[in-house]
Order: structure tokens, then sequence, then C-alpha cells
């Protein structure tokens, strides 16, 4: 006895190769590696624009409380001077006459002075220049930290570059 046949047909698969589509899979591999590439290297220099725009705002912030916290000793000085004036005396001798005038720094130079120096104005001027020179100190560590992000940055891309050359040149020597 014979067996029976299936009456399912199995049904043929036809394929449409084209050549076209092939080449564009085979050489999209290069192409996709290198827009990985472009990506990792837009996001790290982003990365690093993003943190050197952090550092220049903490420099600006800092420059701006050095500009604007600085307080001009003088006008409370010249406004002593100016109510505590004192007459000139004059001494007639007999050869000469003598006239003896107190002098102040705002007769000697105009308007251009430093002012008197008093203890309780030295204490708070040498304790804001201290201020000012920590300031300062912090503007060149920002401005430091902020070639150190670029270069980073520049050594993380020429990293990646020398490692792969690194291994292309390890499987030409085995």
């Amino acid at each position: 006895m014979t067996k029976k046949k299936s009456h399912k047909q199995t049904q043929k698969i036809n394929l449409i190769f084209d050549e076209k589509d092939r080449k564009d899979f085979l050489t999209g591999f290069s192409k996709r590696k290198t827009e990985r590439k472009k990506k990792a290297r837009d996001k790290i220099m982003l990365r690093a624009k993003e943190e050197k725009r952090i550092l220049k705002a903490q420099k600006r912030k800092i420059l701006q409380e050095l500009l604007h916290g600085h307080v001009d000793p003088l006008p409370d000085a010249t406004t002593k001077e100016v109510t505590a004036v004192e007459e000139p005396v004059t001494y007639d001798m007999p050869e000469h006459t003598v006239t003896v005038t107190a002098l102040d720094s705002n007769a000697l130079y105009g308007d251009v002075c430093v002012g008197n120096n008093t203890f309780d104005e030295l204490d708070t001027v040498i304790a804001d220049a201290g201020e000012i020179d920590a300031k300062k100190n912090k503007i060149r560590e920002l401005e430091q930290k902020m070639a150190e992000c670029s270069q980073a940055a520049i050594d993380k891309l020429h990293k990646k570059k020398n490692r792969s050359r690194r291994r292309k040149s390890k499987k030409k020597d085995d």
C-alpha cells in the first residue's frame, strides 16, 4: 500500500535579491561605525562646553562680587575732613610772617588720595584685601579648570584614536 500524499502544498518562497540593498547593508557597517564615533565625539565636546559654561558663570559671579563688593572708604574720610577744617594760624615775626595751616592728603594731591590711615579702617581694608586675594585665587583656579576641561576632552578623543591604532598594529604583528 502506498502512502497518501498530503493535500497541503508547500508554498514556494520567491526571494527577490536586490544588489543595491545588499551593497548598502555591507557598506553600512563602516558608515554606522563613523556615525557612532561622531556621536561620541559630539557628546564629549558638548559635555566639555557645558562644563566650561558653568565655570565661566562661576568666574563671572566672583568678578561681579569683586566689582560691586568693593567699598570705597574715601567718602567717609572726606566728610570728616570737611567738617573738621582748621583755620590757618598766622605768626608775625620781626623779619617775616609765618602762616601755619593743617595739611591733609586732599590739599596735597587734590582729589587723588589714598585716605587717612586709622586703625579700624586698616583692619577692614586688610580683611577686604584677604577676601579679594582669595577671590582672585578662585578665579585663577577656575581658569585652570576650564583649560583642563578642554584638554581632557581632546585627550579623550585622541585616546580612542590611539587605542584603535594600537589594535590594528597588534593584528599586523600577529
